[in-house]
């Protein structure tokens, strides 16, 4: 894919300060088949609103500033290129005080917060103000709740809920449509430099 075939929102009139924010989208980790269906079923039951927006992922980048170039997939690419496929595991359900929120944990925060700085270094992010960096890596069950919510729901969760291991060999990007539901539009391998 090049960078000219990706389609972005014309109308965001109705969107919030929030969402305008994401207009160009970000780049996610998605869990591969098997375990994405059972994340997504657990959002689904206990956060439909944020089911219905995106499926179950690992936020990697800051929202970008501007529509996606050529230029920045060669650059993306080589950064991405340059780190090998590692091993994440996902577990201890807790919640995110002081924001309301329920998730799992992802690690090894050491590989994540690699990949996320390499992603971080190139042209496209170098006047983007960091502010998502020292986030913790995770990937969200529920978060339109109340801290309430997210102290019970997490307390019931625990120990009953799948957790496990998957390779991590890819990057995606994905860009919101008008109503705000996330589109997967490319793919970036770990590991492999070259832009296909």
């Amino acid at each position: 894919m090049i960078a000219k075939d990706i389609r972005y929102t014309q109308d965001t009139s109705s969107w919030t300060d929030w969402q305008l924010e994401y207009r160009y989208g970000t780049f996610l980790i998605f869990p591969p088949p098997g375990i994405i269906e059972y994340v997504d079923n657990l959002r689904r039951e206990y956060d439909p609103r944020s089911h219905a927006s995106c499926q179950a992922h690992i936020s990697l980048s800051e929202p970008l500033p501007r529509e996606l170039t050529d230029a920045d997939l060669v650059d993306l690419h080589e950064v991405v290129g340059a780190i090998g496929p590692f091993t994440i595991a996902y577990g201890n359900v807790h919640p995110t005080p002081p924001y309301p929120g329920v998730v799992y944990d992802i690690d090894p925060k050491t590989n994540f917060n690699a990949l996320r700085r390499s992603v971080h270094s190139i042209p496209l992010f170098e006047r983007s103000p960091l502010s998502r960096r020292d986030i913790p890596a995770h990937m969200t069950i529920a978060e339109f709740i109340t801290m309430e919510q997210s102290i019970e729901l997490a307390a019931d969760l625990r120990g009953r809920v799948r957790e496990g291991t998957w390779e991590c060999n890819q990057i995606e990007y994905a860009v919101p449509d008008e109503a705000m539901r996330w589109q997967r539009v490319l793919t970036v391998p770990l590991g492999a430099s070259t832009v296909d």
